[in-house]
């Protein structure tokens, strides 16, 4: 986490400032609109690979993972504790793709090193062709909104990629405690999903404030 938190205040120093009052007062607009099409984004990617699941159910690879949040006495704090280091690691590695683009001049071979890094994400489970195909194809979608994302909705607000990130770290244990019958998970669910909104809140409250209303 560390290690992490220096890649991102080293090559961007001035991401720190995102949080201050001033800051947040200037960029929580842009933000709190980053954060809707984020939304947008995500759900459009879901609605298409069920449908891409759905219309190509034989070369489609489905994963059945164990919710292992459900496991921790406070499920909340997991949850939190977890989304905050996953988000420094996602912010780490969004800064080191940034310097890579910097540094790389060639557009071909950037888009080369673009389409090579989508082997990442595939999942080790493909074994044939249409699975292959089909899985890459996700993928490259996924890595057209990201860059979408990145270079004409959020730019250079770290507030929204901060706010971004965060949302996406507490996704998945969210929605796994929504998933469980158990209704005592499921209240920690509404808890958690009550502390993602009192954080976007308090991230982009300064920008619809007095003073924000008065200086415009």
């Amino acid at each position: 986490m560390g290690g992490a938190a220096a890649i991102v205040t080293t090559f961007h120093p001035e991401s720190l400032a995102a949080w201050h009052a001033e800051c947040r007062r200037m960029l929580g607009r842009d933000a709190a609109v980053a954060v809707l099409a984020a939304i947008g984004l995500g759900v459009f990617l879901n609605q298409l690979d069920a449908a891409l699941a759905d219309r190509f159910h034989a070369q489609a690879v489905f994963s059945i993972g164990s919710p292992d949040i459900i496991a921790s006495s406070a499920p909340v704090v997991a949850a939190v504790a977890g989304a905050l280091r996953s988000m420094l690691t996602s912010g780490a590695l969004l800064t080191l793709i940034g310097l890579l683009v910097y540094q790389v001049r060639k557009p071909w071979l950037l888009a080369l090193i673009g389409l090579a890094a989508l082997f990442v994400g595939l999942p080790g489970e493909v074994r044939t062709p249409g699975e292959f195909l089909l899985q890459y194809a996700e993928a490259a979608l996924a890595g057209a909104c990201a860059v979408l994302f990145c270079l004409w909705i959020a730019r250079r607000n770290y507030l929204a990629y901060a706010l971004v990130l965060w949302m996406m770290a507490l996704r998945a244990p969210m929605m796994q405690l929504f998933g469980n019958s158990n209704p005592g998970l499921q209240m920690q669910g509404w808890a958690l999903g009550g502390v993602l909104a009192v954080s976007i809140l308090w991230a982009v409250a300064p920008a619809f404030g007095r003073r924000a209303a008065s200086a415009g």
